[in-house]
C-alpha cells in the first residue's frame, strides 16, 4: 500500500538544500511511501519532464537474485504501451552521490524505478463516493489495461485500489506497480508469468493516447478482481 508523505523525516540534520541526482533525474521531494519503497517527485535533468521515481528499500532488494528479477520485471512492464498503464521510463541502482545528497534517506546499492508521474491520487480515496455506473466505467478501463498486459504475458500480482491512479480525465485511470515489489516471487514461480520477452524501448513518453474498452471481470467497493523507455540523449 502506498501512502502519502505528509512530513519528510530525514535521518539526521536538515533536508538537502538542492535536488538529489539519481541517474538522469533530479529528485525533489517524497510524495508517497509503502512497504517496499518511497516514491519521489523528480524531473529529467536534460528534458525537463516530471517523473515519479520509486526508490526500493529493504535489504532483500540488494540481493543478486532480486536484482535479476527486478530487471526482468521492469523490462517486461516497460514493453507495455497503453493509456491505462503507468509508463515505465528507466531503472537503475542508487549511487553514493544520491545517498550523500539525500542525507542518508536514500541508500547506495538499492534499485530505483522511474515512471510516468500521475498526480490525481489513488482509487482508494474515491471509492466511498463513487456510484455503481462510475465504478463500472473504471472497471471497463482497468480490464482493457489488464487485457493488454495479459496479451503481452505480463501479470500484475498485486492489483488493489492503491495501485490504480487517477489521471487528468474523468475516467483516466492508470494501473501501476506491476508486481515489481514481488519480483523475486515471480522469479521463483511459474516462468510463464514473468513476461521476460519484452524489452525496454528507447522512446520518449507518449502524452496523447486513444482509449478502447474491454470486458471480463468484477469489481466491488474496496476490492478489484480479475479473471483466472529508457531515455534518448541521457
Amino acid at each position: 500500500m502506498l501512502r502519502a508523505v505528509t512530513e519528510t523525516r530525514w535521518p539526521s540534520g536538515p533536508p538537502p538544500a538542492g535536488p538529489i541526482p539519481v541517474g538522469p533525474f533530479d529528485l525533489e521531494h517524497p510524495i508517497g511511501e509503502g512497504g517496499m519503497g518511497v516514491v519521489w517527485r523528480g524531473i529529467h535533468r536534460r528534458q525537463g519532464i516530471p517523473v515519479a521515481v520509486k526508490a526500493m528499500t529493504g535489504q532483500a532488494t540488494r540481493d543478486a537474485r532480486y536484482a535479476r528479477a527486478f530487471r526482468n520485471e521492469v523490462r517486461a512492464v516497460a514493453g507495455l504501451e497503453h493509456p491505462g498503464i503507468v509508463q515505465v521510463y528507466d531503472f537503475g541502482v542508487l549511487s553514493d552521490a544520491a545517498e550523500r545528497a539525500s542525507g542518508g534517506r536514500l541508500q547506495a546499492g538499492f534499485p530505483y524505478l522511474a515512471m510516468e508521474l500521475v498526480e490525481g491520487g489513488s482509487l482508494r480515496g474515491r471509492l466511498d463516493e463513487m456510484t455503481w455506473p462510475a465504478l463500472r466505467e473504471v472497471l471497463l478501463a482497468l480490464l482493457d489495461a489488464l487485457g493488454h498486459a495479459h496479451a503481452h504475458g505480463v501479470f500484475h500480482r498485486d492489483l488493489k485500489p492503491e495501485n490504480v491512479l487517477w489521471g487528468a480525465g474523468p475516467w483516466d485511470v492508470r494501473v501501476t506497480d506491476f508486481g515489481v515489489a514481488h519480483a523475486l516471487d515471480a522469479e521463483e514461480s511459474d516462468p510463464r508469468q514473468r513476461g521476460e520477452g519484452a524489452m525496454m524501448g528507447r522512446r520518449r513518453p507518449t502524452w496523447h493516447r486513444s482509449r478502447s474498452r474491454g470486458a471480463g471481470g468484477t469489481m466491488a467497493r474496496g476490492r478489484i478482481c480479475t479473471p483466472s523507455a529508457a531515455w534518448p540523449g541521457r
